[in-house]
């Protein structure tokens, strides 16, 4: 009886066990059955801890492996494109800069444009105009605007020398209505000159006024005139000897050598002049037809 009894007990363990078996797989099936993805593994699931059903008692989010020694291919043609572009505006922004610095001393110039008087500065020995090529005129026109400075000194040393060569042959019996005639032509030439040509286009460099321009190309024709006729020296006043043109020097050397060297010297000085001054003429033109 006893031997049944045990028998029976686990016949009932071994029943009740594959019941068990039985509704566990059973249960599932039947969640295999409602998961929409029946191959993901449980502990795969991504829970979003912020969600409102989530109640803060979710799953922390799976974390992938990083590979620390993954390398990005980078192509090589967007580098050289960056590097190019840079390039280009750093170019650019030195091309910017320079504009300012070039508007920025027009303005400056512009603003001094109403110099006093009293600021002279030139020659510095004896200072009697205002001259500051290098401060006051634009980089580019300066080297213009040094060439027309020459071509105005040279006027003031052609008359200079025309002036000893007129005394030396007034010493040598030429007559003083020459000399005085002579002295005249160096005292106004030099000053009218100045304010007539080359003050003008001072100005007209540093504001770049057109209406200078236009003043300083009627009278820089007038100067160059001036020249020929002098390195020519026709016999018009006082058979022409208060000029040391080339006619003159002829009229004097037959009297007086030395006096004749020393018009011969002029006439070459008029002559240089006159080609100086028609070589500036023509560069000043093309720099205003440039500008304009």
């Amino acid at each position: 009886m006893a031997k049944w009894v045990e028998t029976a007990g686990v016949v009932k363990k071994e029943s009740e066990r594959k019941a068990y078996k039985r509704r566990r797989i059973r249960t599932e099936q039947m969640n295999r059955h409602h998961d929409p993805n029946p191959f993901d593994e449980e502990e795969d699931e991504i829970v979003n801890p912020f969600s409102k059903g989530a109640g803060g008692a979710g799953r922390p989010v799976a974390s992938r492996p990083f590979n620390v020694d993954a390398t990005v291919d980078i192509p090589l043609d967007t580098v050289n494109d960056s590097s190019k572009k840079q390039r280009e505006l750093s170019d650019w922004e030195s091309e910017l800069k320079k504009r300012e610095t070039d508007i920025k001393r027009r303005e400056d110039a512009v603003a001094k444009s109403g110099v006093k008087t009293s600021d002279k500065n030139w020659p510095p020995f004896f200072p009697i105009i205002h001259h500051d090529i290098a401060n006051e005129i634009p980089v580019h026109a300066q080297k213009l605007q040094y060439l027309a400075f020459a071509s105005w000194l040279g006027i003031v040393l052609c008359l200079v020398f025309n002036v000893i060569a007129v005394i030396v042959c007034w010493i040598k019996g030429g007559g003083v209505k020459i000399f005085f005639l002579a002295t005249i032509y160096a005292l106004l030439g030099c000053p009218i000159s100045y304010l007539l040509w080359y003050r003008p286009l001072y100005r007209a460099m540093r504001t770049d006024s057109a209406l200078k321009f236009g003043w300083f190309f009627f009278f820089y024709l007038i100067h160059i005139g001036f020249c020929i006729f002098a390195a020519i020296a026709p016999p018009i006043i006082f058979r022409g000897q208060s000029f040391t043109g080339v006619l003159a020097a002829i009229d004097v050397i037959r009297d007086s050598l030395l006096a004749g060297i020393f018009y011969f010297v002029g006439c070459g000085l008029f002559c240089l002049e006159s080609l100086l001054s028609l070589w500036v003429l023509q560069k000043i033109y093309i720099y205003f037809r440039g500008n304009k």
